[in-house]
């Protein structure tokens, strides 16, 4: 079975930031390039916010920072359209299962924050634009799990300690195995 890697935005950022799990992000990235292993990224990480606090203004900038990491031969998974969240050149339309699905993973992940963005700023008491970056966040890393799910990934490469933490519950709805980039490494037989 070809073991098929899904990199969440921390991956990405630690190249960009060459930190101490890069190396073992470009050892499976170079897997991929020998055809050894299937790599992927969510294209919700376009939506993240960025060092400066800011958003990319255009996917392309997205497309242009893989590019420069050296990361645009990896296969793109497209999340969901959010309006005002994601870009709708990199993102698809949603069906009812597909949001089923992302209500599922949003339960599992962050079951303390509102599903529904009108129903977030309701509780919060703040306005509906621009759209608020904690609730932003929270679907940035639900729609990098509906990725992994919808694109029947089976290994999801974080950082992330909530993803860690919730492996069991999210392995239950066919995410495989959550690990963190030094463990995915060794799958590869990398040292």
């Amino acid at each position: 079975m070809t073991l098929k890697f899904t990199l969440d935005t921390n991956c990405i950022i630690d190249v960009d930031e060459d930190r101490p799990s890069a190396e073992f992000i470009k050892q499976i990235v170079d897997a991929h390039q020998k055809n050894l292993t299937d790599v992927a990224v969510p294209y919700i990480g376009a939506s993240e916010r960025q060092k400066n606090h800011g958003y990319h203004a255009t996917s392309t900038d997205f497309d242009l920072r893989l590019a420069r990491l050296g990361l645009d031969h990896l296969k793109v998974l497209q999340p969901m359209a959010y309006f005002d969240v994601t870009f709708l050149d990199g993102s698809l339309l949603s069906d009812g299962p597909m949001i089923a699905l992302e209500r599922q993973v949003h339960s599992i992940l962050f079951s303390h924050i509102e599903f529904d963005y009108q129903n977030y700023c309701k509780k919060k008491g703040i306005d509906e634009l621009p759209v608020d970056s904690k609730w932003r966040n929270v679907k940035c890393d639900v729609q990098a799990m509906w990725c992994h799910l919808h694109y029947t990934r089976n290994i999801f490469i974080t950082s992330d300690q909530n993803f860690h933490r919730k492996a069991a519950q999210l392995s239950a709805i066919g995410a495989g195995r959550i690990l963190f980039p030094e463990t995915a490494a060794k799958l590869l037989g990398a040292p």
